[in-house]
């Protein structure tokens, strides 16, 4: 059964957030915060140390160099480390017979915990910070490892499928924004060809308007002649007569 668990910053007294089952009494608080402070792992590594009621801080450096080799662990509690990007996530359980267990647990509540909290959260963020938001997660999933025999089982095929599906989530959203994109380049292309052929259509009508007005210039033109013509043939019939004899006559 897991007891207890915490996430917090390698080499350093920050702890973000911790959660123990209620009921649980111990030093393993102050001796986990301890194990925090002088633990060194790389990124990816896993650890397992032995703990009991009695354990020293003393006893607790020998135990972070050497590990479960060597020790008695009957009657023990045992603590489950695994780190990643300089962020402890550690749990304590009284059965070390399921460490693929535990360890899926500790993956399981780093998932949750880097889900939740961008980098640059967790880098900023201080002592207990994230207490009061993440604790109700880590019990809800300390309750599921706890009670359900399957729990962790998701670190083999389950979670390739999860992968798979979550990948292909990600490529139907990427299809439909490349789909969404073409609709969206076929509607420029309609809107193209519909002004190309407006435009035609407006030249055409410029073209016929021009004619039209050209051709109601020309006769504006021809009509102002044929005034003037007609103004001057009454002017000279008037003058010298219809057959212009007056003008042949006084000449």
């Amino acid at each position: 059964m897991i007891i207890y668990s915490l996430i917090a910053r390698a080499s350093t007294d920050v702890v973000f957030v911790e959660h123990s089952l209620p009921g649980v009494s111990g030093n393993f608080t102050t001796v986990t915060n301890t194990l925090v402070k002088k633990l060194t792992l790389q990124d990816g590594a896993r650890r397992t140390f032995i703990y009991d009621h009695n354990t020293t801080d003393e006893e607790l450096q020998s135990l972070t160099n050497n590990g479960m080799e060597n020790n008695d662990v009957s009657g023990s509690n045992f603590y489950f480390v695994s780190q990643e990007k300089g962020i402890l996530y550690i749990c304590l359980s009284d059965d070390a017979g399921k460490q693929r267990k535990i360890f899926s647990f500790l993956e399981d509540m780093r998932a949750k915990f880097t889900q939740k909290y961008s980098e640059r959260q967790i880098k900023n963020a201080i002592a207990y910070g994230m207490d009061r938001a993440f604790s109700s997660i880590i019990s809800k999933t300390m309750h599921e490892y706890n009670t359900d025999p399957n729990a962790g089982a998701r670190t083999g095929a389950s979670m390739v499928n999860d992968l798979v599906e979550n990948t292909k989530e990600i490529m139907s959203k990427n299809i439909d924004k490349v789909l969404s994109r073409g609709d969206q380049i076929d509607l420029v292309v309609e809107k193209a060809d519909a002004m190309e052929i407006d435009s035609k259509q407006f030249v055409k009508k410029s073209r016929e308007i021009k004619r039209s007005a050209e051709y109601r210039d020309w006769q504006i033109k021809m009509g102002a002649m044929g005034v003037l013509l007609l103004f001057f043939a009454f002017a000279l019939f008037s003058t010298c007569g219809l057959f212009l004899g007056k003008c042949v006559t006084g000449n």
